[in-house]
This record gives structure tokens, sequence and C-alpha cells, in this order.
């Protein structure tokens, strides 16, 4: 890749206002323009481009994530703004859905966008 490229995601969603709605007001990322094409996010270096698209199959895994300094903190934000968080059965998750590794360093959480992405926190200590 050229040194210093920015880089992009793409994220397919069902419904543009909902999805606008949960990454500009939800989660507050800097709403940076809207086209045909769909919705531009800002977060960080990352240019996440949030696409409609009327047969999007959600995957069961995490399509996108933060690195950040105070996971309990971001989480009940996130709970008092209503996102919900998954609880995996195979994981021992704590009561605000947060798994820690067994490194004990290493802290995680997943939550959906309202079309069903699965988005992630994490916390190295």
């Amino acid at each position: 890749m050229p040194r210093g490229a920015a880089p992009f995601v793409y994220l397919y969603v069902t419904d543009r206002a909902a999805a606008h709605a949960f990454y500009r007001h939800t989660l507050e990322l800097v709403f940076d323009r809207e086209d045909d094409e769909g919705l531009q996010f800002l977060s960080g270096d990352v240019a996440l481009r949030v696409v409609p698209t009327a047969d999007h199959v959600s995957s069961p895994h995490p399509v996108f994530g933060w690195v950040v300094e105070d996971l309990v903190a971001h989480v009940r934000a996130l709970a008092a703004a209503g996102v919900t968080f998954e609880v995996y059965d195979d994981l021992a998750q704590d009561a605000d859905g947060i798994w820690r590794g067994p490194d004990g360093r290493t802290q995680k959480v997943w939550f959906r966008d309202p079309a069903g992405n699965v988005l992630m926190l994490t916390q190295e200590s």
C-alpha cells in the first residue's frame, strides 16, 4: 500500500435513516458527508462508509471496532444511549457484557448497529 494512504471501511446497512441516527447520534461519530452511495463518518483517521443495500445480511463476527482507554465508561455511556450488548453463551462476561481475557489485560464488548452488524470495543491494560 502507498505509505500514508488514508484507510476507509465499508459497512452495509438496510436502513439509511436508522444508520445515520445510530452512527451520528448514538456513537457520536463525526458526520462527514452524504451522497448517492451512502453516508460517511470519520473515526480517528478512518473514513467509515455506511452504504444502504436491500439485500444486506449481517455477519455473526465483528466488522469494525475501536480501542478505548476506559471500556467501562464507554459501555455505560452507550448503555445509557440505548445500546444493548451481546452476550455469548461460551464466554464469561460480567454484568456489563464485558469479557476479560485469560491474560487479565484484554477486555472486549460487542454490540450491533441497526442493521445487525457486530461492532466491538476493546481495551488493553
